[in-house]
């Protein structure tokens, strides 16, 4: 945690390594209530674990809340969570009954976390005529993407979602995807294209790539003037969708099956392509990657890194070089970048020899159990801790293969402090 915490929330952290460091503490600290809620226990009747616990289960469920709201693919740790509800079921199975007792345990983290996501939601529902926290999450967006990337490409691309022949098909179908033309085919689509092929180093590169596909999407609608409301907004992306999938169900053999969702149309080939990848993003994990310790640059428009400066009481990074910033903020060894750069190697050496050994060791343990029928708590928070890490590791390795270049500390780093 000391090579990781200290740099996130350093007074000059840029906004990404900020956000990273929220990210990183949410997950950790929602992993230890969860422990704590449903694993850990002094009491022998639901009622009393009722009383022992009522804080911390309304602690759970408003960090839920909270981290659900962070990111998109807040679902990496709903595996380790289902695995402390299951074992508290199991631990328990015998006096679950007062069922009230049991449904009110249950109850109290959910509501905490549904109160959080749903104020937000209604908050956005009276300012802006939608209930929703996030575009990318909205059943509307979801079925333009959807619609678009159903269209049948010529040639297939690994990560490109909406290639210019899709696009000319789009054109074809739909009088709400030819206002977007202007856009995809102009200085907007290529200046897209230029960000997603500059950041992943892909060449050749001719197509904007499907990891900065949504933006260039909600820019192209905004461009085409259906931002100035977001009923507006959301009533572009339900005609865009509803002309699209028209067309395709009376021509099936331009575009695949109907969809709503990001996650591109499978392929065969997927598969095997996400297991190499996920043991190639293990490895990145286990050796760290030689991940330099630095605090990055802030990046943006003034005004919006005034802002930032603004709601986080602090300075940001200037625009010179991270190493040289990093350097002048923490010429000591005994200073928080310094503390971090002296422990990163070791932490290498650890993770790279300890983090496959600990899951050996790990597997050795469950098949004991198993034998013995014996389910010790100890074991379950391992299973937790490694079912974080194996979800993490197969989601980026899926992304991988799919989607954008996944496999970097930068996506890696909330399971890192996991992982050790």
């Amino acid at each position: 945690l000391l090579a990781f915490i200290p740099i996130a929330w350093h007074p000059g952290a840029s906004a990404r390594v900020m956000r990273e460091g929220l990210y990183i503490s949410l997950s950790l600290l929602l992993l230890a209530l969860a422990i704590r809620c449903f694993v850990l226990s002094k009491s022998a009747s639901i009622a009393g674990e009722l009383r022992e616990k009522w804080l911390p289960l309304l602690l759970m469920g408003l960090v839920a809340g909270l981290y659900w709201l962070t990111r998109e693919e807040g679902v990496w740790l709903l595996p380790s969570l289902a695995i402390t509800v299951s074992y508290w079921f199991w631990s328990r199975r015998l006096v679950l009954r007062p069922w009230r007792a049991t449904l009110q345990f249950l109850a109290l983290p959910l509501l905490p976390a549904l109160l959080v996501i749903g104020s937000v939601n209604a908050l956005n529902y009276h300012w802006y005529g939608v209930f929703r926290n996030n575009d990318f999450r909205s059943a509307d967006f979801l079925s333009a993407y959807g619609a678009l990337s159903r269209i049948r490409h010529d040639h297939w691309q690994r990560y490109v979602v909406f290639p210019e022949d899709a696009r000319e098909r789009a054109y074809r179908f739909s009088p709400a995807a030819r206002e977007l033309r202007p856009s995809f085919e102009g200085r907007l689509g290529e200046a897209w294209r230029q960000v997603g092929c500059g950041q992943s180093d892909i060449t050749p590169c001719p197509e904007i790539l499907s990891g900065w596909f949504m933006w260039a999407l909600r820019d192209a609608v905004a461009a085409a003037g259906h931002y100035r409301s977001a009923t507006e907004a959301s009533a572009f992306y339900t005609r865009l969708a509803s002309e699209i999938n028209a067309a395709c169900d009376q021509q099936p053999k331009e575009c695949s099956r109907q969809r709503r969702t990001q996650v591109p149309p499978w392929r065969s080939h997927y598969l095997p392509d996400t297991a190499r990848a996920s043991w190639e993003v293990f490895r990145t994990l286990i050796t760290m990657d030689g991940a330099p310790v630095k605090v990055g640059v802030s990046v943006g428009h003034p005004r919006i890194l005034n802002e930032f400066a603004r709601i986080t009481n602090g300075p940001i990074a200037p625009a010179v070089r991270a190493d040289n910033f990093a350097n002048d903020i923490a010429p000591g060894v005994l200073s928080r970048t310094g503390i971090a750069r002296k422990l990163a190697p070791v932490e290498r050496v650890v993770a790279t020899v300890g983090i496959p050994l600990a899951l050996f060791a790990l597997l050795v343990w469950s098949v004991i159990a198993v034998r013995q029928r014996r389910l010790d708590p100890g074991l379950v928070i391992g299973l937790v801790l490694a079912a974080a890490v194996a979800t993490r590791v197969v989601l980026l390795g899926f992304l991988e293969a799919t989607s954008i270049p996944s496999n970097n500390m930068l996506y890696l780093s909330p399971v890192a402090p996991i992982a050790l």
